[in-house]
C-alpha cells in the first residue's frame, strides 16, 4: 500500500499512483479508517539520533501462576514507555519486547526496577542490537474493489 510507504503522500498523487479517481480515493482511505485498517499514521524515527538511542530485544518467561496475574503483567508490559513493541508469544518464551534506552544504565536500571523485581518473571535474555538492518513495517493486504 502506498500509504505504508510514504503517509505523507498527497491524495492527488496517491490517485495518480494507484490508477483511482480523486473521489473513489477519498472513500476508500475513509473506509480502511474506519474499519481500523488503518490505526494510524506515524513519522518512523531514527533510534539513533533521539534520546534513547539504545535498541534492546527482551524476551521473558513467567511462571504459569493465575490468568489474572499474567493479565495484570501483560498490562504492566504494555505500559512501560521504555518498550515500543511487545508481543504475547508462542514456544519457550511468553513475551517479546523491543526496549529504546539512553544508555546501558538506563536498560539495567529498568530491567531491575520493572521486569526482574517481578515474581512472575521466571527467565530473562536481552539482547542488544548493534546495527539496524532492515525496519519495514509495511503489510501486504487485499482491498476490495
Amino acid at each position: 500500500m502506498e500509504l505504508q510507504r510514504n503517509s505523507r503522500i498527497g491524495v492527488a498523487e496517491l490517485c495518480d499512483t494507484v490508477g483511482l479517481t480523486p473521489a473513489t480515493c477519498h472513500r476508500r482511505l475513509k473506509r480502511l479508517r474506519e474499519s481500523g485498517l488503518i490505526v494510524g499514521e506515524v513519522a518512523l524515527v531514527d533510534p539513533r539520533h533521539t534520546a534513547r538511542p539504545l535498541t534492546v530485544i527482551i524476551e521473558l518467561k513467567l511462571d504459569q501462576r493465575s490468568g489474572g496475574e499474567r493479565l495484570a503483567f501483560e498490562r504492566r508490559l504494555a505500559e512501560q514507555p521504555e518498550l515500543s513493541m511487545a508481543w504475547a508469544v508462542s514456544g519457550d518464551t511468553d513475551f517479546v519486547a523491543i526496549g529504546q534506552f539512553r544508555d546501558i544504565e538506563h536498560y539495567r536500571d529498568f530491567m531491575l526496577r520493572q521486569l526482574i523485581a517481578d515474581d512472575l518473571v521466571q527467565r530473562h535474555k536481552s539482547t542488544l542490537a548493534l546495527e539496524r538492518l532492515r525496519f519495514d513495517l509495511s503489510l501486504e493486504f487485499a482491498i476490495e474493489r
